[in-house]
């Protein structure tokens, strides 16, 4: 006999992981306001929200924001959303490197890693 580990669900709320396992949809969160809150976006469906002052956190991805105001927010992208947020920084080094200095001042930790050796880049992983 093995041992087993259970598995890792990360931060997803008990909730939202039984929603998925019975494949169901994600909880709708609708006409509420946020203000300075600290909020995981991920595992919610948030409609006609209104977030003032807010931090929210992204891991995954899996949320849908419909139709929601922000207004002074900031963002924690962690994970898989990391990830994808360098990958999108990539195209503005490349596309519009303007528009990249200004991001690289305001978010160094959301980069892409440039290796001028080889002229490659990494995202994720041990070499990013």
């Amino acid at each position: 006999m093995t041992d087993s580990k259970p598995p890792d669900f990360g931060t997803t709320p008990p909730g939202v992981l039984l929603a998925k396992m019975l494949g169901l949809e994600p909880p709708v969160i609708e006409g509420k306001w946020f203000h300075q809150q600290t909020l995981d976006l991920d595992g919610y469906h948030y409609k006609k929200c209104r977030f003032d002052s807010c931090r929210l956190n992204l891991t995954k991805g899996t949320f849908v924001i419909e139709r929601c105001y922000f207004g002074n927010c900031g963002f924690t992208y962690m994970g898989e959303s990391g990830n994808v947020a360098r990958l999108i920084n990539l195209w503005f080094a490349t596309s519009k490197p303007e528009l990249y200095q200004q991001i690289a001042k305001l978010c160094p930790t959301l980069l892409p890693t440039f290796h001028a050796d080889d002229a490659t880049v990494s995202i994720g992983g041990a070499a990013s």
